[in-house]
């Protein structure tokens, strides 16, 4: 309310995004996962339930002021996002065309889901959206999802291969073009 987040957040990481030897020397460090939407000040307290070398399992309880950016009236809400994330990767300019293979960090398999319920004095702004595309170069998934005060948020990529052929790589960058659109990474919301 007025700003405020409370709430509890799951977080499950594999792969190349999992820190775990920097966890194995400090727990504390799964509260530096996130890069948006919250940070470490905002994780009042978390539970490690897995560390192992390719797998981590935390939850966290969450409490955030100002968790709100007000602008023209309309109040705008950054979804969170792991370090790990596909976004930071830094693929916002890929060619529709190339001649040689392309390697990623690694493959990924990224999958958010949120659910947010709002004050009843707010309302979301934008529709609900529902975005689905596979291809040969993996999967992207969004949708957002209005019943009364609660907004469901759904936000999946799945990169199969970590070495992409030249004929995939515009099939990638139609995954990540829907992953990055800033649209589909921060709500819009305005006082009823």
């Amino acid at each position: 309310n007025d700003g405020k987040a409370v709430g509890v957040c799951s977080a499950s990481l594999s792969g190349i995004a999992q820190p775990y030897y920097r966890i194995s020397r400090n727990e504390k460090a799964v509260t530096a996962l996130f890069s948006n939407g919250f940070m470490s000040q905002d994780i009042k307290a978390f539970t490690v339930s897995e560390n192992q070398p390719l797998a981590l399992k935390v939850s966290f309880t969450i409490e955030k002021n100002n968790i709100l950016r007000e602008m023209n009236g309309l109040s705008f809400l950054t979804l969170p996002q792991l370090f790990g994330d596909a976004a930071l990767w830094s693929l916002t300019e890929i060619p529709s065309a190339r001649t040689e293979s392309l390697e990623l960090p690694s493959t990924i398999d990224q999958d958010y889901s949120l659910t947010i319920t709002l004050p009843t004095n707010y309302s979301l702004l934008v529709p609900s959206v529902q975005k689905k595309i596979r291809n040969s170069a993996g999967a992207v998934e969004i949708g957002i999802k209005q019943e009364g005060q609660t907004l469901t948020i759904k936000r999946k990529l799945s990169l199969d291969a970590q070495v992409l052929k030249p004929e995939q790589v515009s099939e990638l960058r139609e995954l990540i073009t829907v992953w990055m659109n800033k649209n589909y990474k921060q709500l819009i919301i305005k006082k009823k």
